[in-house]
């Protein structure tokens, strides 16, 4: 069972804190391919994390080269130097286990079971506008 929903950033692992902070819009900024996030944003973001573990996430994170599915750790891509593309899959989902456990706002709403807003948007349509 994944952490961080009703506990505090102490206790909920890294990964989750980090998922949280980007779908909350506390980190990351929206670009035309989705969300990214530099190196040096996060390292300032977890600034309470005083290990050498903050440094090597991100990088840890990455895919391999011709990886394109997402996995429990491995969810970014490298899009240049300090530079990461968090995978829409996985906003997705996040997003999702968020809406479920209603730790999203009102503003955010939409059918989970039928995959889309009422609307007929898609829920990566859905979860892209919650950024805009």
């Amino acid at each position: 069972m994944a952490k961080g929903l009703g506990m505090s950033n102490s206790e909920s692992n890294l990964k989750d804190r980090f998922l949280r902070a980007v779908v909350l819009g506390e980190l990351g900024s929206l670009e035309n391919d989705g969300i990214v996030v530099t190196l040096k944003e996060f390292k300032h973001y977890f600034k309470d994390i005083k290990t050498q573990y903050v440094s090597s996430f991100m990088p840890a994170a990455t895919f391999e080269p011709g990886m394109f599915t997402p996995s429990h750790t491995r969810f970014l891509f490298r899009v240049g130097k300090g530079v990461y593309l968090i995978h829409s899959d996985v906003l997705v989902g996040y997003m999702r286990f968020m809406y479920e456990a209603g730790d999203l706002g009102e503003g955010n709403v939409f059918d989970i079971n039928s995959g889309g807003s009422d609307d007929g948007s898609s829920v990566n349509e859905v979860c892209m506008s919650y950024w805009a």
